[in-house]
């Protein structure tokens, strides 16, 4: 269970940029308890207001095995229901996954990488996957594919942090 380090990483950057007003953060949930789909656990909001959301994730746990880790993004990505973000109409906007499991799809019918990828690039998102190295290959095509970048997330929360801090400054001080 990786959702401590998660938590800790997402705390500490949240803490370090409470001042940025660029900055807006949601949280979608693989899965839910929707039928085994992904949802919004908490749309946008500001740093300050997202600190106790980010909390929240270092008790999370989630009974279920399956885990739509393309699903999420694709929908995300064409603004379907029911991860219907909102996002602001010229937003920098990344995608920050966390996973060990490998990429995969419920949905009826299932979806490629190739359509996660297009999707994305269709809005103008990145994907960045925090994964362990045995599935990471699975996320490279739609990484590399959408501008994103693959990491390692047995790291420790504060390099997790570090690597966070690092990868959203770099479209902030653009």
């Amino acid at each position: 269970n990786y959702y401590p380090q998660i938590s800790a990483a997402i705390q500490q950057f949240s803490q370090n940029n409470l001042t940025n007003t660029h900055i807006r953060m949601a949280v979608v949930g693989v899965p839910l308890q929707l039928e085994g789909k992904c949802g919004v656990v908490s749309d946008f909001k500001n740093v300050t207001d997202f600190i106790p959301v980010a909390d929240s994730l270092s008790t999370m746990r989630l009974p279920f095995n399956d885990e739509p880790t393309l699903d999420c993004p694709y929908l995300a990505a064409t603004l379907s229901p029911p991860v219907n973000l909102s996002f602001r109409p010229m937003a920098e906007r990344l995608f920050i996954m966390f996973t060990d499991e490998a990429a995969q799809s419920y949905l009826n019918p299932t979806i490629s990488p190739g359509t996660v990828t297009s999707a994305l690039n269709g809005m103008r998102a990145r994907l960045f996957v925090f994964t362990v190295e045995s599935v990471g290959e699975t996320y490279r095509p739609i990484a590399l594919g959408s501008g994103g970048q693959l990491f390692n997330l047995r790291e420790t929360s504060v390099t997790l942090e570090s690597t966070l801090g690092t990868l959203l400054n770099s479209v902030i001080c653009r």
